[in-house]
């Protein structure tokens, strides 16, 4: 258990001094609603380049393929009700299968987001 305390601790301390590094001057400087705004948007870019390199884009890019291919299949067909509703399924399907990829990068950027918001929850 003391391992534990010790770990966060360190984090704790490291994350106050990038606070008072990053957070600090942009707060100093501009108003509330302003440096919130420009902390949140530096902090989203990051979160972007952080899923496009944690996540495999491959299998996103085939997944939003076969979307798009039943989409169409969807408006090509939309008389005929069985090819309606199999389309139907495996757009869901498929957009279940979005989720499942983007699972491993929102657990990766979950850790710096929660001690950022932490962060600017004791600076506001």
């Amino acid at each position: 258990m003391s391992v534990v305390i010790q770990v966060i601790a360190l984090l704790n301390g490291f994350m106050n001094i990038v606070g008072k590094i990053f957070i600090g001057p942009v707060i100093s400087f501009l108003p509330g609603w302003l440096s919130n705004t420009v902390i949140s948007a530096v902090i989203g870019v990051i979160c972007i380049i952080l899923f496009k390199y944690t996540s495999n884009q491959d299998a996103i890019a085939r997944v939003r393929d076969k979307i798009k291919a039943n989409m169409l299949a969807l408006k090509l067909f939309k008389d005929d009700l069985g090819v309606t509703f199999r389309s139907q399924a495996k757009v869901m399907g498929a957009s279940f299968m979005l989720l499942v990829h983007a699972l491993v990068p929102m657990i990766i950027m979950m850790i710096p987001v929660v001690l950022f918001i932490a962060q600017m929850g004791l600076f506001y």
